[in-house]
């Protein structure tokens, strides 16, 4: 078995649960069919890949997924109100 020191057994567990709550929320989207299905798969593929321990250039792609998902997540949000 691998030791992980518990900082980063931490930071393992939170974004295991990070991806399964994005995943999660990308289905309800789709199942509601009240917001844009592509905004809330790419907001929640964004958040599913989310590493602090990748690449910059990984990191900036990973951010520009979750912004673009995320402001028309907003935009429909809105609108609907």
């Amino acid at each position: 078995m691998i030791y992980l020191g518990g900082a980063t057994l931490v930071m393992v567990l939170g974004l295991l649960l990070l991806a399964v709550g994005a995943i999660m929320l990308a289905t309800t989207i789709a199942q509601s069919r009240s917001l844009p299905t592509w905004a809330g798969i790419t907001f929640a593929v964004g958040l599913a890949l989310w590493c602090p321990l990748l690449p910059p250039a990984v990191r900036i792609a990973d951010g520009l997924l979750i912004g673009i998902g995320g402001l028309r997540l907003a935009w429909a949000l809105r609108r609907a109100a």
